[in-house]
């Protein structure tokens, strides 16, 4: 197929690399916050685990270890976050639901991309 732009396919393993810095810095930045925040206010062991579950993820998609399985349970956790986000505390959950959905997308893309040139473990 003919493209405008036919060397820009010799970059196609950044985009994923790409993909997972930029979801791996947000989740660690805000699912950080809110660990330190929730551990200051006394919150529970609930609160506690929301949070730790994307600061894990983030902290493995940066390292680009375990990329497509992490992608999945945060795409699952996600979703979950777009239908509990109302009355809670926790910063990455009062975000839109379209902003939830962009950040769905973007992990299922992961997960079907892989982890891209500069990572840890190897596709599946």
């Amino acid at each position: 197929m003919l493209s405008l732009y036919p060397d820009l396919y010799n970059y196609a393993g950044f985009v994923p690399v790409v993909f997972r810095l930029f979801l791996g810095y947000f989740l660690f930045k805000t699912a950080f916050e809110n660990f330190m925040i929730s551990k200051r206010a006394g919150g529970g062991m609930g609160v506690i685990l929301w949070s730790g579950i994307p600061l894990i993820g983030g902290i493995l998609l940066v390292l680009g270890l375990l990329v497509q399985p992490t992608a999945f349970i945060l795409a699952i956790l996600f979703i979950v976050f777009m239908n509990v986000n109302q009355g809670v505390e926790l910063a990455h959950l009062r975000r839109s639901n379209d902003f939830h959905l962009l950040l769905i997308l973007t992990l299922l893309s992961l997960i079907f991309l892989g982890p891209g040139i500069w990572a840890i473990d190897l596709p599946l």
